[in-house]
């Protein structure tokens, strides 16, 4: 830098090049993962036939069962009474949690 401010013309090589030079790859990939990070927050839609089962035959329970197993709705069947266990006991204790910390 000049002394009224302005930008002086260096050699790029040698280490103060270096340095220019490392510093303006870390800005332009910095610029380029929050760039990144805005894609990656708006949703991703499909059309609607590239999606799970949209097109094909409805399944009964049984034929579901054959397919999937039973030990798959045996699990999916203890996380959910495991999520409502949650819900009830916090509506149990809620209460003496709110009068213990105010």
């Amino acid at each position: 830098m000049n002394h009224d401010g302005s930008a002086a013309d260096h050699d790029t090589s040698g280490p103060r090049g270096l340095d220019a030079s490392l510093t303006s790859t870390v800005l332009a990939e910095e610029a380029a993962r929050r760039e990144a990070a805005e894609r990656a927050g708006q949703p991703v839609l499909f059309a609607d036939e590239l999606l799970p089962g949209v097109g094909s035959e409805p399944m009964s329970f049984a034929e579901g069962l054959k397919k999937g197993g039973a030990f798959t709705f045996l699990v999916l069947l203890v996380l959910n009474s495991l999520d409502e266990l949650e819900g009830a006991a916090m509506n149990v204790l809620a209460p003496d949690i709110r009068d213990t910390f105010g």
